[in-house]
């Protein structure tokens, strides 16, 4: 089984970034900026929690790190450790850190999503990102770009992109009274709506991940 050694998943007020403990810690930087890149400055001005297991980081690695989120425009607010506590204290104090398990770690950071309200319709070349939930109280017009870490709600037409599950969630859905988006995506599932078909009647659609596909159906409470 192939597992990953960086994981990025949302949490109230901004990201949890996940490093395996074991491999080369230049290999595991790589690979998080490789990740970072992909968002495309989506992630800007976020704050992170960055739990490193038990791997035993340096002082010099911790700078390492938080160079590289700041270049992507990240702020390092909270660094978990389960092995050696890094003495930071020529740091200022801007970096916390704590060593917690992993059950107080969720209870510390919030693992349930935060939701984003839009009280407008969103027009082309207008892009809005949050890592939790996004509901916007209007359309999504075609060149408009919504994108959230966790669900995609639209209460109206969605033409424009969706992109939910942005930081690897394979159970986010997106939602729309009338559902004929340009691109919709889920975690990395990419699907297009056909040719010359929109959404039919006024019933509300939901798009998901059935059997690695994105399936969009009729929304049933």
């Amino acid at each position: 089984m192939i597992t990953e050694d960086v994981v990025i998943r949302e949490s109230q007020g901004g990201i949890i970034i996940c490093l395996d403990s074991q491999g080369s810690f230049p290999a595991l930087k790589q690979q998080l900026s490789d990740k970072l890149e992909a968002f495309d400055d989506l992630l800007i001005g976020v704050q992170v929690v960055l739990d490193v297991g038990q791997r035993k980081l340096s002082k010099k690695e911790v700078h390492e790190l938080k160079n590289l989120l700041l270049d992507q425009g990240l702020h390092l607010k909270k660094l978990v450790s389960r092995g050696k506590n890094v003495d930071l204290k020529d740091n200022k104090g801007q970096v916390e850190v704590v060593s917690m398990p992993p059950a107080r770690l969720s209870q510390e950071v919030g693992t349930s999503e935060e939701t984003i309200l839009i009280k407008r319709t969103l027009r082309s070349g207008q892009r809005v990102f949050f890592p939790g939930n996004i509901v916007v109280l209007g359309d999504v017009n075609p060149g408009a770009e919504v994108i959230a870490g966790g669900n995609v709600l639209v209460m109206g037409s969605m033409r424009g992109l969706a992109h939910a599950g942005a930081l690897g969630s394979e159970q986010a859905v997106v939602v729309a009274f009338r559902l004929n988006p340009t691109q919709l995506r889920i975690a990395n599932h990419i699907t297009r709506a056909p040719e010359g078909q929109g959404s039919a009647g006024n019933d509300p659609e939901m798009a998901s991940i059935k059997s690695g596909k994105v399936i969009i159906e009729d929304l049933k409470l």
